[in-house]
């Protein structure tokens, strides 16, 4: 189905409608990205983004969602990206069409939650997916973007699936127009990635050792991260 073709998307709502009566829950999930800095952004490249990643959105949302208010219920789950709060640069127009996903998933949940629908956003980001791929081909790279995670690992196709999983359950049936942050704690890491002298763990261990205290974590037998 082209999400961005609304007799497409109208005729994948009748199908679905014939084949099982209802419809339970919509996830948004097609996105594209073209490479440039701001001042060489084709317009043809924003237009198709914009396209895909937002339009595309609203559609598949409006024609699935009218059926979700005629039952009375529905889940709507996003795909979006902490992307959409702080700038991926030179990607064009992707972080615009984010931002415009999460407050298009806010006017949702507001307009249709008196009918019992709720839209809510999953942001992922440093996950390993067919469109990031070829980021993580090189070790290195898997390897210093570990170094910006709190978790120190990337993220599978599987994280997501868990937060939309529980996004389109009713185990969040009191949760709309919120976003869920599958990032492995990237999103917290400012202040660990802001350099100190000698190390962030190493200042503050320092520091404590000419007050005159006895750390447990030099006690304690467990390793300390080195990349700290």
């Amino acid at each position: 189905m082209n999400a961005t073709d609304e007799a497409e998307v109208q005729a994948a709502v009748d199908a679905t409608i014939a084949d099982f009566g209802r419809v339970d829950v919509l996830v948004n999930t097609a996105g594209i990205l073209r490479f440039a800095a701001m001042e060489d952004l084709p317009l043809s490249d924003w237009e198709q983004v914009l396209n895909v990643n937002l339009t595309g959105y609203f559609i598949t949302s409006q024609r699935f969602g009218r059926e979700m208010i005629k039952a009375g219920q529905g889940r709507l789950v996003h795909i979006s990206t902490v992307a959409s709060h702080s700038p991926e640069t030179f990607s064009g127009v992707y972080s615009s069409t984010k931002a415009g996903v999460n407050m298009m998933s806010k006017m949702l949940a507001a307009e249709w939650g008196p009918y019992g629908v709720r839209s809510n956003c999953v942001e992922p980001c440093f996950v390993k997916t067919p469109m990031s791929a070829n980021f993580y081909a090189d070790p290195e790279v898997e390897k210093s973007r570990s170094r910006l995670i709190a978790t120190r690992r990337i993220g599978e196709v599987s994280d997501i699936a868990n937060a939309v999983m529980f996004l389109a359950s009713s185990r969040s049936d009191f949760t709309t127009g919120d976003a869920i942050k599958v990032d492995g704690g990237f999103s917290n890491m400012m202040g660990d990635l802001t350099a100190k002298p000698g190390g962030r763990r190493a200042y503050a261990d320092n520091y404590l050792k000419n007050k005159g205290v006895e750390l447990w974590s030099d006690e304690s037998g467990v390793a300390k991260p080195t990349d700290q």
